[in-house]
């Protein structure tokens, strides 16, 4: 089912394949001779998908903005104000289950 059928919180679980399986696999032994562990690598790209979609390099945004009659740098300004309490949550729920490694 595409991503635009079901509602945001199943969405932002749905993560780019091409960041699994090809920089994913890059990052994490780079990660880990730092001393980064895994779970840290995983809970960061976690916290990092708040913003995914307000990325310039989505075609299917530019769109959307032209449907809507917006501008997309209007669009941004928008979704990075609305996006604030997204971050919140994910920061409060990955400290709150323990999985936010301090």
């Amino acid at each position: 089912m595409p991503p635009g059928f079901y509602p945001p919180p199943p969405s932002a679980q749905n993560f780019s394949a091409a960041y699994n399986f090809g920089i994913a696999a890059i990052v994490a032994p780079v990660g880990n001779q730092l001393g980064i562990s895994t779970e840290q690598i995983a809970v960061a790209s976690m916290v990092g998908q708040a913003w995914r979609l307000a990325s310039p390099v989505i075609p299917a945004l530019y769109l959307l903005c032209e449907r809507c009659e917006m501008n997309f740098v209007d669009y941004q300004k928008l979704f990075f104000k609305l996006t604030w309490p997204i971050l919140f949550i994910y920061l409060a729920m990955h400290t709150l289950t323990g999985a936010m490694p301090f």
